[in-house]
């Protein structure tokens, strides 16, 4: 496979796509299609896409958005704030009450993030998420 300009492989762009999602975490199990397909490992691809700044550890109150509300709750619970109200409300109370020191040692999902110039980077290339990316149906 052929690198672009600054340096990355065309599997890596495609991890980076994925990330722009804003669902990619660190106790995912990512498709080994990165591997067979595109030559990609995927740690080296992440290390690789942290090291040129194009993506980055979310801070833990962004991670919240996909902790699930029963874990939510039970941090609530166990600091002995109020656990009723809709998601939002929940969150918020979090957000409100809880360090994000604190979450870090309470949650262990990390959640990648793309930076401003991952998302320009994407923009310049946009053929590589053409030709390798989700085919219509």
């Amino acid at each position: 496979m052929i690198r672009i300009e600054e340096g990355l492989l065309p599997g890596d762009m495609v991890l980076l796509w994925r990330i722009n999602f804003g669902n990619i975490t660190n106790e995912m199990e990512l498709p080994q299609y990165f591997e067979y397909r595109y030559g990609v490992d995927t740690v080296e691809s992440f290390k690789l896409l942290h090291e040129k700044e194009l993506i980055r550890d979310a801070s833990m109150y962004e991670v919240l958005g996909v902790i699930s509300v029963p874990i939510l709750k039970r941090i609530l619970k166990d600091k002995g704030y109020p656990v009723t109200g809709k998601r939002e409300d929940i969150v918020q109370r979090v957000r409100e009450n809880i360090s994000e020191e604190t979450l870090a040692q309470m949650i262990p999902t990390r959640l990648y993030v793309i930076t401003d110039e991952g998302k320009a980077l994407l923009d310049k290339y946009p053929e590589i998420i053409k030709r390798h990316g989700p085919k219509k149906m």
